[in-house]
């Protein structure tokens, strides 16, 4: 014998509850906040990078066009070529030709500047005042060690002049 149901036929909920799809949205909310503040360090460590590498490349330059002799700033009397420096303060850098005394060989008069940059937005060098000088006929430069600061991530750079010229830029790092 077969059995009779006399129940109504439900009907299937093919929606969402507004529970389901506030739980969902808060999920969603959350990770695009976290991953908008991951970008942002991203960009601001990209930032920092940025700087150091263009820093690097004034020196190298300074350093390319002191080993070539480039002279663009005649010297008279008793100077005579006597390098490219890159002078730094806490908010940019201007390369400079100088020419030097040829008995004594200290530096004395310098162009009034080649190349110049302004660090970006929140960019600071944390070295102060310093000037880095590349000498002719591949007598080296002054040895030296730059640090720049990303003041929104604190996270610093350092790059470095040797002695013999050699410019090295390193990671970011806490500071």
């Amino acid at each position: 014998m077969r059995s009779v149901n006399n129940q109504q036929p439900t009907i299937n909920n093919l929606g969402y509850t507004l529970i389901e799809i506030l739980i969902v949205s808060s999920i969603i909310v959350i990770f695009s906040g976290i991953l908008l503040a991951s970008y942002n360090n991203f960009t601001q460590i990209k930032n920092l990078e940025q700087e150091v590498s263009f820093l690097a490349d004034t020196l190298s330059l300074a350093k390319s066009k002191t080993q070539a002799a480039d002279i663009e700033l005649a010297c008279s009397g008793v100077e005579e070529f006597g390098g490219y420096t890159v002078e730094l303060d806490s908010s940019g850098y201007v390369m400079k030709q100088c020419c030097r005394d040829a008995i004594s060989n200290n530096i004395g008069n310098c162009s009034a500047g080649l190349q110049s940059r302004q660090f970006a937005s929140r960019i600071i060098n944390l070295t102060g005042t310093v000037t880095i000088e590349f000498f002719p006929v591949s007598a080296g430069a002054s040895m030296n060690t730059v640090t720049l600061k990303n003041e929104i991530i604190e996270k610093c750079s350092d790059i470095t002049v040797l002695s013999s010229g050699i410019i090295s830029a390193g990671n970011p790092y806490p500071c």
